[in-house]
């Protein structure tokens, strides 16, 4: 199932032009992380999983415009195509190695023919060096084809920083920065 996750999320990563692989948890001894790096946490979740018209969360740093080619990594919101880490509910938990700075969220559609008047879904966050931070659950609540999507933050930190005691045993939850980040209120809609 992992490898088969892997294997979507980098040909969407082809697929979407932000082709580079971004370090994970897995590369790096995080219990002696050097002074360029910081662990950023969070989850991705979602009402629906959607085959088509699925959204993508972006990450970059806050002073770069929302654009692919500017951004960092791309993270899918609502991909039907990759199962989900709990029975319960939709969601994904992620971990990825960045440097320290400040960055924030924006939000992008698999369907070229769409963008969003207003890509921003969180405020701008902190990582500090040698940090491991979790910023919350970004939840989205349908398919974004007609860009009709509510984004909110939950914090979701018991049962996403279980999955990573259970799945990632070098990280010690109990040095995690617990800081949920905030979403931006957006009008919802994309343009053609």
């Amino acid at each position: 199932m992992k490898t088969k996750a892997l294997f979507i999320g980098t040909a969407l990563s082809v697929l979407t032009g932000c082709a580079t692989t971004l370090p994970t948890v897995n590369d790096i001894d995080v219990n002696n992380l050097e002074e360029n790096q910081s662990v950023l946490i969070f989850s991705a979740g979602a009402y629906e999983a959607c085959k088509i018209n699925t959204v993508q969360v972006v990450v970059k740093k806050s002073e770069n415009e929302a654009s692919l080619g500017d951004s960092i990594g791309v993270y899918q919101l609502n991909n039907g195509y990759i199962d989900s880490f709990f029975e319960s509910e939709y969601g994904l938990v992620y971990s990825t190695v960045l440097e320290p700075g400040t960055y924030d969220f924006w939000l992008s559609n698999t369907n070229p023919f769409f963008s969003y008047d207003e890509p921003m879904i969180t405020e701008s966050f902190t990582l500090k060096s040698k940090e491991i931070k979790y910023i919350g659950e970004i939840y989205g609540d349908r398919c974004g084809g007609n860009g009709d999507i509510t984004i909110t933050v939950h914090n979701k930190n018991e049962r996403d920083l279980n999955y990573i005691k259970n799945n990632i045993v070098e990280i010690d939850i109990n040095t995690v920065v617990v800081e949920p980040v905030k979403a931006i209120p957006r009008d919802d809609k994309a343009v053609e």
